[in-house]
Parts: structure tokens; sequence; C-alpha cells
């Protein structure tokens, strides 16, 4: 009887009868992470493994020892997000294969907290893309096909509060326009990786050239987009498939957009306003909207909401950015 044949699969033992609904479990469980999430997990542990390779060190399972030379070696080189993210993948990776990780040991957790009083470090976070910097730039859009979907990114992140992840992994399916204005559910997110979604409603703005609805019906009208990606790749003045190819080959063919191209429009248009590049980044359009409706008064409570925030603290942040000017102490000082 075939039945009771034991094969192995991924460390557990199981009947071989169930070796289909084994591999569909391991898909599941591979798919628990988002994708941009599990790309860099693997760049960043074959950073690690190149490491020990050249150092004749074990990667898997690797000791403490070994994590605490690595990310010494790290420390001259990285920023300190870049080595707590690699940390990440190491631990991962241990986690997947049952290991006990070396990262979670307190001699990592030391050296980190060395290498940050070294370095004094600080995140780095980029400008915040205020509602008049964000109308500047769209005097630079042009019309064409190109420039009738960088004004709905750019629109439709801002407003909608939107990462620039979300902005790129948005369908068609997913807007839903109504005499108020439009309704985007947002499938996946940096706080929702399980997929439950959350609506944004986004209301009509009396500025014609600045308000998202009528931008995003401008963009479904002129590229003709029905279903799938909401944001794609144009070229030419024509909607066009991104084509990865590695030594003449396609590797992937990539309908929508990704959070690099969301990044890229905010500096390409940032630059020509005459602005510094350098200072903006995909994520200035979430953070610009948040400091903007601190300083117009919006309740925390419809903040938090509109924005997704799970933490209380991390609208505190924003709050506080907004407040710097608003009612300064030194304003009202004569002399």
């Amino acid at each position: 009887m075939n039945q009771l044949a034991i094969i192995s699969h991924d460390g557990y033992t199981i009947p071989a009868h169930l070796e289909t609904l084994a591999n569909e479990a391991n898909k599941k469980i591979h798919n628990a992470k988002s994708k941009n999430t599990l790309i860099a997990y693997r760049s960043d542990w074959r950073h690690f493994t190149q490491w020990c390779e050249k150092n004749g060190l074990d990667p898997l399972p690797a000791s403490v020892g070994t994590v605490v030379l690595y990310v010494t070696a790290c420390a001259p080189r990285y920023k300190l997000s870049t080595i707590q993210r690699r940390l990440t993948a190491i631990s991962q990776r241990h986690k997947t294969q049952d290991l006990e990780p070396p990262t979670s040991h307190k001699a990592v957790h030391s050296l980190l907290a060395s290498i940050q009083r070294e370095t004094h470090y600080r995140p780095n976070k980029k400008e915040a893309l205020h509602l008049s910097v964000l109308n500047q730039l769209m005097e630079h859009v042009p019309d064409g096909l190109k420039g009738v979907r960088d004004r709905a990114i750019l629109l439709v992140g801002f407003w909608g509060c939107l990462r620039r992840s979300e902005i790129a992994n948005l369908n068609v399916d997913d807007i839903t326009f109504t005499d108020e204005g439009v309704t985007i559910a947002v499938q996946y997110s940096k706080t929702d990786q399980s997929g439950k979604g959350e609506k944004v409603g986004l209301c009509y703005r009396p500025n014609v050239a600045t308000c998202p609805v009528r931008a995003l019906q401008r963009w479904l009208e002129a590229s003709g987009l029905t279903d799938g990606a909401l944001f794609r790749h144009v070229k030419a003045d024509a909607i066009k498939p991104y084509v990865l190819k590695k030594g003449g080959k396609v590797v992937s063919v990539c309908e929508s957009i990704t959070g690099t191209v969301v990044a890229h429009a905010v500096k390409k248009y940032a630059k020509k306003a005459g602005l510094d590049a350098a200072n903006f980044s995909g994520h200035s359009l979430r953070r610009g909207f948040a400091v903007q409706a601190d300083k117009s008064r919006v309740s925390f409570a419809a903040l938090k909401k509109h924005g997704r925030w799970r933490h209380d603290g991390t609208v505190r942040g924003y709050q506080e950015q907004s407040d710097l000017w608003t009612d300064n102490a030194t304003a009202s000082i004569q002399g």
C-alpha cells in the first residue's frame, strides 16, 4: 500500500499520497511574506553567504561569532538600517530551518548599540512633500500618457496617504468612483501582509489640475485599462510591460510598476521644480499628507484612520514635525 509509504518533505515526514498537499502548504507558507520582503531577504542572505564563503565560515548554521564578525565588517561601509535588515534575513533563514537564530544573542545586540553610539545614527527621513510643493510639482508634469500616469500617481499617493508599495500594487478593480469622489481598496500594505484590505476615500478637490479623482479618471481614460494593474510602465507614449533580461534571456515580465517608479517620479518633478531631489523620496507623499493634515487640524483619530497606522506613536511623530512651527515659542517674543 503506497498510502503507508513515507517521504521526507522540508524537514517533515509525511505519507507519500499527501505530497501535493504538502507542496501547496509550503507555497502558502512561502507567500506569508510580501514579494518585496522576500526579494530583500534573498539579496541580504546572498551577501552574508558570500562573505562567509570568502572567509571560510559556515553561514548555516552560523555561530554568534560569525555574525559578530560580519556585522563588524559591515559597520564601516553600510548604514545601520542596512545591517539591521541583513540581520533580519539571517534570522529568518535560520528560523525556516528550525535553527536558533544567532542574531538574537546579547553580543549581537550590544555590538549594534555600540555602532549606533559611534556613528550617532539618526534615521534618514526624507522631507515631507507639503501641499504647496505638490502643487508646484504639478506645474511641471507634461500632458503625454506618461505625464497623465505620473500626475495620477503623485496625487493619489499624496491624498490617499499611501506608501509607495501600496501605490504600485493597486489594481483597476480596487478603484470605485462615487458621487463624493473615489474609494480605493488597499489590499496589501506594510501593516497588512495578510491582505485583509482597507478602504481609503478621496474627495473631489476644487482645483481640477490637482484633483486626485479627476487625475485617476483621466489616466483610466487615456490608458484604456479595464482590469489588472492600475499603474503600468509607459514607454514611447504607450503602455509596455517591463521585461527583465539576464544573459540575453527573459527572466521576468512585469505589467505593474514598482515602488521605485513612484520614488523616481517624486524626484524627477522635484528637480524640475528647482528643488533638491535628494531630499525627497516616494515616502515624501505619505509624510507630506500627514504633516499637512495635522497643520489643517484634522483630528488625530481621522488622520490615524486615513493613514491606516496601527500605533499612535507613529502618528505623533508626524505631529511633532508639524508642531515645530505652530505656536512656536520664539515667534511671539518682540525685540
